[in-house]
């Protein structure tokens, strides 16, 4: 014999697990959609940052060169002569001053 109101209970229960269930898979799909979106945020974001990498590399690397190409000393010769009117000195017009280093001599040294 059944009791009376067991079968609207099964159906119930039957019901309320199929509903669970169907909130379960719901759930697992936007869980699974959420976390495959966010990863193909992430490779974007690598993918312009290697692009970014790339060009600020090519930028050093031409940067490096048109610094070594400024501290060239011929380059620089012809700007200070040019540009800046300076002119090497001749050696006989070059003073140099040697001081006595009357300390050393007094302290017997």
């Amino acid at each position: 014999m059944v009791r009376p109101g067991y079968k609207a209970k099964q159906r119930r229960r039957r019901t309320l697990v199929s509903a669970l269930l169907f909130l379960l898979i719901i759930g697992s799909m936007f869980l699974h959609l959420w976390i495959r979106n966010y990863i193909t945020n992430l490779y974007r974001d690598i993918e312009q940052l290697r692009q970014k990498e790339a060009m600020l590399v090519a930028r050093n690397s031409a940067l490096q060169i048109e610094i070594e190409s400024l501290n060239r000393p011929d380059r620089i010769k012809t700007i200070a002569r040019d540009e800046l009117e300076m002119v090497f000195p001749y050696p006989e017009t070059l003073a140099v001053v040697i001081q006595p280093v009357n300390n050393l001599v007094r302290n017997g040294q």
